[in-house]
C-alpha cells in the first residue's frame, strides 16, 4: 500500500490506486507525480491518459454511486490527495460553484457523462443552498 503523507497519500510506481468496477465515494487530486488512466477491454488493457499535477479524477463517484469506469496507477512515485463524499459536499454547501469547476474536466472527455451527472449536479447545488438557507434562518430566528 502507499505511504500516508501528511498531504495526501504516497504511491509507489505501477500502484494501484483506483481499480476498474470497484465502488468507491471518494476524488482523487494529483499533488505531484504522474498516474495512468487505463481500461479493460476483454483481455486488453487501453491507456486512456496520463495525468499529472493539479489535475482531478474519480469525481463522478461524488455524484453518482455506479463502479469505476478505469483503473488509475501510479506511474513512478505520486503524491495523491483523497476527497471523501462528506468533505466534498460540506465544501459544496458553502461554495455551490466548485462542484461545477470540479465537473467541467469530464465534459471534455465524455460529453455523455457530463450530461448524465448535471441532473444529480443541480440537485447537490439546490440542496447546499437549501440547507445553507435553513442554517441561516435558525441564526436569525
Amino acid at each position: 500500500m502507499g505511504e500516508e503523507g501528511l498531504l495526501g497519500k504516497v504511491y509507489n510506481d505501477g500502484e494501484i490506486i483506483v481499480q476498474e468496477g470497484s465502488t468507491g465515494r471518494e476524488m482523487y487530486v494529483i499533488q505531484s507525480g504522474k498516474v495512468q488512466v487505463s481500461k479493460s477491454m476483454g483481455s486488453t488493457v487501453i491507456v486512456l491518459a496520463t495525468m499529472g499535477e493539479g489535475e482531478v479524477f474519480g469525481e463522478m463517484s461524488l455524484i453518482d454511486s455506479q463502479p469505476r469506469s478505469a483503473t488509475v496507477r501510479a506511474l513512478g512515485e505520486a503524491r495523491v490527495l483523497i476527497i471523501d463524499h462528506e468533505a466534498f459536499l460540506r465544501r459544496v454547501r458553502s461554495d455551490p460553484l466548485l462542484a461545477l469547476s470540479i465537473l467541467l474536466a469530464p465534459e471534455k472527455l465524455c460529453p455523455l457523462l457530463f450530461e448524465k451527472a448535471r441532473g444529480k449536479l443541480r440537485f447537490l447545488v439546490q440542496e447546499g443552498r437549501r440547507k445553507a438557507a435553513g442554517g441561516l434562518r435558525r441564526v436569525n430566528d
